[in-house]
């Protein structure tokens, strides 16, 4: 079995709880600020093993930096700094669900690149139906923080592009450390401009939200991600992503007792069918 499923599988179950507890964290701190948090945390977890590693002197190639540059304000900046203020003003269900938009702008992207065929683009559109299903039947669906969310998952594609290329330079680890260590710094001074500061208070008492997301989330998962990247399309991995909404509606329903509407129910139809089809028109073999 190629490794990158295995990858794969692991960062969907993952990621399906990462709106559950972005939104824990967001009710006790600024979004901005929590995005920030988190990433620094992650950025130590990086260092710490790129010591281990002694890989440090990978950072050192001019070459890799200009996919790196553009992976910090793509991914580290722009589609967790909006992800973070999106998941602050909606809900988790919606959240995962919207962020399965990053399907359809991939394929819009870069289905060509892939070679995806025909069945591809069809189960690339019935993912969208199955998102349009759940945000816009009625206007109280659409609670707003959605329009960051739809923003974050047009830049996560480009992001995603430039990963897989500088994985083929160097490893997870740098790639990471780079992306964590400066979208803090960026993030941190982002949210000193356009939010209030928290107070110790509010950091002490989200501090075991934030080394959830942080080691957790944007630390270990994130690696099993790009290894996933380095090893099978762009296209291949987002295939799975619909199945995490599924495990999203279910560990919200436990953790922050949010009950799935019909409409949200019927509109996982058409988004996992979607992406069997995709699955099957991208599937490399082992």
């Amino acid at each position: 079995m190629n490794r990158g499923y295995l990858y794969l599988g692991t960062t969907e179950i993952l990621w399906s709880l990462f709106p559950i507890v972005t939104i824990l964290t967001v009710n006790l701190l600024p979004s901005l600020y929590s995005a920030a948090l988190s990433m620094g945390i992650a950025s130590l977890l990086f260092a710490a093993w790129l010591t281990i590693g002694k890989k440090w002197k990978e950072l050192a190639s001019k070459k890799v930096w200009k996919y790196l540059a553009a992976i910090i304000l793509l991914n580290g900046v722009g589609y967790y700094g909006l992800v973070f203020i999106g998941l602050s003003k909606t809900t988790a269900t919606n959240g995962s669900i919207v962020l399965l938009m990053e399907v359809f702008f991939t394929y819009l992207f870069f289905g060509a690149h892939d070679k995806v065929n025909r069945y591809g683009v069809l189960g690339a559109a019935l993912m969208l139906l199955g998102a349009g299903m759940v945000l816009f039947p009625k206007s109280s669906a659409f609670q707003g923080g959605e329009l960051y969310l739809i923003v974050a998952t047009m830049l996560a594609p480009f992001g995603n592009h430039f990963q897989k290329k500088a994985r083929k330079l160097t490893s997870s680890q740098s790639i990471l450390f780079a992306r964590t260590s400066f979208s803090f710094i960026l993030l941190l001074i982002a949210g000193r401009i356009l939010q209030d500061t928290p107070t110790w208070g509010m950091i002490h008492s989200s501090l075991i939200l934030l080394l959830l997301n942080g080691l957790l989330f944007l630390g270990i998962n994130k690696i099993f991600w790009i290894e996933a990247l380095h090893r099978l399309p762009i296209t291949t991995a987002n295939a799975w992503y619909p199945f995490v909404p599924l495990l999203t509606l279910v560990f919200a329903f436990f953790i922050l007792h949010e009950v799935p509407t019909a409409v949200q129910l019927l509109g996982f139809i058409p988004t996992i069918i979607g992406a069997q089809i995709v699955l099957k028109s991208t599937l490399i073999k082992p």
